[in-house]
């Protein structure tokens, strides 16, 4: 049996070059549709030496439209995409997002790659959205059967989790249910299950550790919950805002530099002024205010600040 990977990417970058990807995804998926559905019922064609193109249609889940786009301010726009990998059981095997890292290196230079891969069989779920920018969520839940018995607590989880937003294709084509939560959301989510007061604390994975095995043992209903692990990468490209603060430290550097010279230069010609009015001893007035005005020159470059 092999291991299956859900991983949701989030490419964002400037408009230009988010519509670019956008569009060669759609020709690969749509123009090619009988190639693209092919190579989906056989991922295995071309084995470990898979090209761009059969990866992308072995594993890319839905067609890449205007609708996988949402627009983001100072005309940057994020595409999502949904991608499902298999990959044999052992212990060297993992989810592989370089290719589409690479993707985006190629056709979103100026943009970042955020991903979230999840494991449900072995309950492991990890992203390098290390700030919780477009993956904000703690938990994994996912529901992978229900045996529909009757109860008052499943009744209640079955109308928070059993949602047809929440609905995806298991292995061999079942319907499982799977969703993200934040701990409040998620904490609100089982004091409602089990109809507790609003306010009360509680520990959920706990819980979840309790109910999950009573659920599963005595109504057939399996629940399958991890925790959202976030890593750094060894090289993670920085966000906008913060590409936007390291751009803006380096012009105030260089800005500083020029600063600094013309600060010199300034001082130099008040000393060359000065001395020729000491020198003479009825100095004309051209050279007093000449000097008047470096001087006021000078006072305006001390009083300049650019924050680091």
């Amino acid at each position: 049996m092999n291991r299956i990977y859900h991983i949701t990417f989030k490419m964002e970058g400037p408009k230009a070059e988010v519509l670019r990807l956008t569009r060669l995804l759609h020709r690969i998926t749509v123009w090619r549709g009988e190639l693209f559905d092919w190579l989906r019922c056989h991922p295995d064609v071309s084995g470990k030496s898979r090209g761009p193109l059969s990866e992308i249609a072995a594993t890319l889940q839905s067609k890449a439209t205007n609708r996988s786009v949402e627009a983001l301010s100072d005309g940057w726009q994020v595409l999502t995409l949904e991608v499902l990998q298999e990959y044999p059981k052992s212990p060297e095997a993992f989810a592989n997002t370089y290719f589409w890292e690479l993707l985006q290196q190629r056709f979103l230079p100026n943009g970042a790659c955020y991903y979230r891969v999840t494991d449900i069989e072995n309950r492991r779920v990890y992203t390098n959205d290390v700030y919780g920018k477009y993956f904000p969520e703690t938990y994994m839940l996912c529901v992978m059967h229900d045996a529909e018995r009757k109860s008052d607590e499943l009744d209640s989880i079955r109308r928070e989790l059993l949602q047809d937003k929440y609905r995806c294709c298991g292995r061999k084509g079942q319907t499982m249910y799977l969703s993200y939560w934040d701990v409040n959301s998620l904490r609100w989510v089982l004091r409602e299950i089990l109809g507790l007061r609003r306010r009360v604390p509680i520990d959920e994975r706990r819980v979840l550790w309790q109910k999950a095995w009573e659920w599963a043992t005595d109504f057939g209903f399996t629940l399958i919950w991890g925790i959202v692990e976030r890593r750094a990468p060894e090289k993670l490209l920085p966000c906008r805002h913060c590409r936007k603060i390291r751009d803006l430290q380096a012009e105030n550097e260089q800005l500083r530099s020029e600063i600094a010279v013309l600060r010199q230069r300034v001082q130099n010609e008040i000393r060359k002024l000065q001395r020729k009015a000491e020198e003479s001893l009825n100095p004309s007035p051209q050279i007093l205010r000449e000097l008047e005005k470096g001087q006021q020159a000078l006072r305006r470059l001390e009083r300049l600040n650019f924050p680091a």
